[in-house]
C-alpha cells in the first residue's frame, strides 16, 4: 500500500470516527433544549434497550464470521455465515415471541411506549447486517 492510499484511509477512518463519537456529544445542547428531562430520559433508557438488544441478539457473530473469512475456504465461508446468520434471525424471533408475549408488562414497568421496544428490537437485527457487510468490505480491501 503507498503513503497516499494510506494517507487517505487515515483521514476516511478519522472523519467517520469523529463524526460517529462526535455527533451525539455536539447534540447534547440541542437535545437539552428541546427535550424534556423526561424525555430525555427515554432515550438514555432507548439507548440503553438498544445495546442490551444488540449485545444478546448478534452475539458478535460477525467478528466470528471475520476471523473464519481467513480460515474456511470458498465452500464453507458461505454455509458458516448462512449458519451465523440464521442464528441471529432465530434470536430476532424468539425476542419477538417474547415481546408479544410479556411487551405490555415491560412497556409498563420501565415507562416507555411498546412502539419503542419494537423499534430497538428491529434496529437492533439491522446493526448485525450493517456489521456484517462492514466486516465484509473491511477484509477484501
Amino acid at each position: 500500500m503507498n503513503v497516499s492510499k494510506l494517507s487517505w484511509n487515515t483521514v476516511i477512518y478519522l472523519t467517520s470516527t469523529f463524526l460517529n463519537k462526535g455527533l451525539p456529544f455536539l447534540l447534547i445542547p440541542v437535545l437539552t433544549k428541546y427535550l424534556l428531562p423526561k424525555e430525555y430520559g427515554l432515550v438514555a433508557l432507548f439507548q440503553v434497550i438498544y445495546g442490551i438488544l444488540v449485545a444478546i441478539i448478534g452475539l458478535s457473530l460477525h467478528t466470528a464470521v471475520g476471523v473464519q473469512f481467513f480460515k474456511l475456504d470458498n465452500k464453507e465461508l458461505p454455509r458458516y455465515t448462512g449458519t451465523s446468520v440464521g442464528l441471529v434471525l432465530s434470536n430476532f424471533i424468539f425476542f419477538l415471541l417474547l415481546f408479544f408475549i410479556l411487551g405490555g408488562v415491560v412497556s409498563k414497568r420501565l415507562e416507555i411506549d411498546s412502539i419503542y421496544l419494537l423499534l430497538a428490537l428491529g434496529i437492533s437485527v439491522l446493526r448485525f447486517f450493517y456489521d456484517l457487510l462492514l466486516m465484509f468490505f473491511q477484509v477484501t480491501s
